[in-house]
């Protein structure tokens, strides 16, 4: 772990830029958002070789400490060996951004799972099974199932 002064400021930094690995740079002014993050591989002949990246260049403030991009770039070697040396570029931008708008419409974010579809939340250990459109999603244990 190490402190930056960039010229976007002070980040914190979490990786070895010396060894093959991932680097990523937080900034704590922006509720320690995701600055930027490198990929590195062995190089031949020792070292690393910048394999990909991914920095964001301009963030919005959707609500006290949550911080969204606006504007990114990612960039990463061609996976292909037979491709060595051509390198793959993203532009990523967003005019504006919304978090806990009152008037959000849920149906817009609507899935409509297949009944029968299983649905596995690994971080609360509980699985769901879809049930017909008219009906939520139930896990498998519950009385409703």
């Amino acid at each position: 772990v190490a402190t930056e002064t960039t010229p976007r400021g002070q980040l914190i930094r979490f990786g070895d830029l010396t060894k093959p690995g991932k680097c990523f740079w937080f900034d704590p002014s922006r509720g320690y958002a995701l600055v930027k993050m490198q990929i590195l591989n062995p190089a031949e002949g020792g070292g690393v070789h910048l394999w990909g990246s991914l920095e964001v260049t301009e963030f919005a403030q959707a609500s006290a400490d949550v911080w969204y991009p606006l504007h990114a770039f990612q960039e990463q070697d061609d996976p292909d060996p037979q491709f060595k040396g051509r390198r793959y570029r993203w532009e990523y931008s967003a005019k504006r951004v919304t978090a806990n708008d009152p008037n959000f419409d849920e149906k817009i974010v609507f899935v409509n799972f297949p009944v029968g579809y299983k649905i596995t939340d690994d971080v609360a250990g509980v699985a769901y099974v879809a049930g017909p459109a008219t009906q939520p999603a139930t896990a498998p244990n519950s009385p409703t199932h």
